[in-house]
């Protein structure tokens, strides 16, 4: 009896061990199928998020632009959202970088200003060209719920002539703008105006000549390195012009080549070149470039303009973020502490006095050829200790201050005749200037 009682209960026990085997089982596979959506709903959530990272650079590049706050405007407008889809759009000249974030752009594009006393018309429509400092990379717009044609962007993009002019307040002269030759040209650019001037030295004044709407670097920050697609910040000098024929089609009429990076970039770690001022492809309209990978870019007939008044060696050009303004008794009193500081370098200089002379050095001084301070001061002992005589001639001289440096940081450009009694030179030369406790002294040389 005993032993039908143990066989009666085997069955229900082992039916029991089975039913929880199968729980078990099933409770592994929910578990395992639970962790893989899990991983699933994350990889989802990291492909949106880099998605929306995509989208909101590409809007802070596009915001830059008037075209591209413009398009931004049709593609969210509300009426829009009503109609059926439209095709997909063609691709863009728009550069997908990653730009430092920048309030968007004014919607007025930057005017041709008069010249004094005289009017002019309206700067004409001018033409593409593609960024000079690397080579090219296009892609297109996102795929977007509504599109707009290209016709359409260019209807609610105001004309290049468009513009507010560059107003110089009574009694003041742009912060920049030091010294210079009696009619001498002088450039400055503003980054977002997106405007470039021309100035006139003369009678103690720098005079507006003219302003050109123009197109910059997609990055609005300064440059640092080449492929940044940033247009430098800072005092740079026209080292030469070279013709369209001599160039891509790309180019336009012709390019001024900018000494970017200069001795202080290269100091600072800034690398990149290619840095010019250049004209368009006259088959593609200036509208619809939105922006370079650095160069500054005109219209083929301001290019042309420019070339019969600059000089294509030596210009200075000043590109800032916004021009600034100084009261004309500081800039007075600036200037003549630069003209001041010049002459009696070149008074120490012929005297022969090496100690003197070296005085006007800092000590983190360097030059174009790599000497620093020390391997500087060896050398100009040893030479100094064969003269007899030495006479400098400094003529035009140009000077500029850097706006965003306190007014302690000025760059200074002259020819150079340099003779002693066994050596004749001529050079153009630049004096990068700091101004410390001391006064200023000079924290770099070099000549182009």
């Amino acid at each position: 009896m005993k032993d039908e009682n143990r066989i009666s209960l085997k069955a229900p026990i082992k039916i029991g061990i089975g039913l929880l085997a199968l729980l078990l089982l099933l409770n592994s596979v929910f578990l395992y199928l639970l962790v893989k959506e899990r991983k699933r709903t994350h990889d989802l959530v990291r492909a949106v998020n880099q998605t929306n990272e995509k989208v909101s650079r590409l809007r802070e590049a596009l915001n830059k632009t008037p075209q591209g706050s413009a398009l931004l405007a049709s593609l969210t407008a509300p009426e829009r959202e009503k109609k059926a889809p439209a095709p997909a759009p063609e691709k863009s000249s728009v550069e997908t970088v990653r730009a430092k974030p920048v309030e968007a752009l004014p919607e007025k594009a930057v005017p041709s200003a008069p010249l004094p006393g005289k009017k002019t018309a309206p700067v004409e429509e001018a033409k593409k060209t593609p960024p000079m400092e690397e080579a090219k990379k296009t892609a297109s717009l996102p795929e977007a719920k509504k599109t707009v044609s290209l016709e359409e962007v260019k209807a609610a993009t105001p004309p290049l002539e468009r513009a507010v002019k560059l107003a110089i307040p009574s009694n003041s002269i742009p912060a920049p703008l030091l010294v210079a030759d009696q009619g001498e040209y002088l450039l400055i650019c503003e980054k977002d105006a997106r405007a470039l001037h021309v100035l006139r030295s003369g009678s103690g004044r720098f005079t507006l000549v003219k302003s050109y709407p123009c197109i910059l670097g997609a990055n609005n920050g300064d440059k640092k390195k080449a492929g940044d697609f940033a247009t430098p910040k800072g005092i740079y000098f026209m080292v030469r012009y070279t013709p369209g024929n001599k160039l891509p089609g790309d180019y336009g009429t012709g390019a001024f080549v900018l000494n970017y990076p200069n001795l202080m970039d290269r100091k600072e770690g800034r690398n990149g070149n290619g840095i010019w001022l250049h004209g368009h492809n006259d088959k593609k309209n200036l509208t619809d470039l939105l922006n370079t990978k650095g160069c500054i870019v005109v219209t083929n007939d301001v290019l042309k303009e420019l070339a019969g008044i600059i000089k294509p060696q030596g210009t200075p050009i000043a590109i800032v973020d916004t021009l600034q303004f100084t009261e004309h008794q500081k800039w007075q009193a600036a200037s003549e502490e630069i003209r001041g500081f010049v002459s009696a370098w070149r008074h120490a200089w012929e005297s022969i006095n090496t100690k003197k002379y070296l005085s006007f050095y800092a000590p983190d001084f360097v030059n174009s050829e790599g000497m620093n301070y020390e391997t500087f001061r060896k050398h100009k002992e040893k030479v100094n200790s064969n003269k007899k005589s030495i006479h400098i001639k400094v003529e035009h001289i140009a000077a500029l201050m850097a706006q965003d440096k306190d007014a302690r940081f000025a760059v200074v450009r002259f020819d150079q005749k340099y003779q002693s009694n066994n050596f004749k030179s001529d050079s153009k030369k630049l004096l990068y200037l700091r101004k410390g406790k001391q006064g200023w002294q000079i924290i770099g040389e070099s000549v182009f």
